[in-house]
């Protein structure tokens, strides 16, 4: 079984927001079970999205993120994650499938156009070419929540921007997913 999850703290987004990628990948893909990890479930279609609760620390924005690493994270097997405002356009699975995309790496969005470190004049998002609007997985990722929760996690999140730049920084192993994928 593929899982397609997404993450949804704070007001930033709307559960419309949540709804509307789930129909999205609805139109697209035949067989997955879609999961929202959020704090707040109200108005998200319950009756085809998986609701998952906290787990741990509820973290600050983006950094939630993260939690999908903890080994107590519910969902099993094969997953792909999907920030909030991704278009969907094509069988995300159908295309990991035909590329025999291996499972026990994170995978993420190679972004060279994030590669400017000059753009701002100061460290940024705009400093690595991680981009983790899709991430891909199976396994061997609880390192990276172990690695981010060991004692440095509030120092984490102030010295970085997002995750992108922790994983860059903190030399945290990915791979990226095919070209035409993104």
């Amino acid at each position: 079984m593929f899982n397609i999850i997404c993450v949804k703290f704070g007001d930033k987004y709307s559960s419309d927001f949540v709804n509307k990628l789930y129909m999205d990948c609805k139109s697209e893909m035949d067989e997955f079970a879609f999961h929202c990890y959020t704090d707040n479930p109200t108005g998200i279609d319950q009756t085809n999205i998986n609701i998952i609760s906290p787990i741990g620390p509820t973290l600050n924005g983006v950094w939630n993120k993260l939690a999908m690493f903890q080994k107590e994270f519910p969902v099993q097997g094969k997953k792909i994650f999907l920030d909030l405002d991704v278009c969907v356009q094509g069988d995300i699975i159908e295309m990991l499938e035909n590329d025999n995309h291996d499972w026990n790496r994170l995978h993420l969005v190679y972004s060279p156009w994030k590669d400017n470190k000059k753009r701002y004049g100061r460290l940024s998002s705009y400093d690595v070419v991680h981009h983790s609007s899709v991430m891909v997985w199976e396994s061997n990722v609880q390192d990276i929540w172990e690695h981010f929760n060991s004692g440095l996690r509030d120092y984490f999140m102030r010295k970085y921007v997002g995750i992108d730049r922790f994983l860059a920084h903190e030399d945290i192993e990915v791979k990226y997913l095919p070209e035409h994928m993104t």
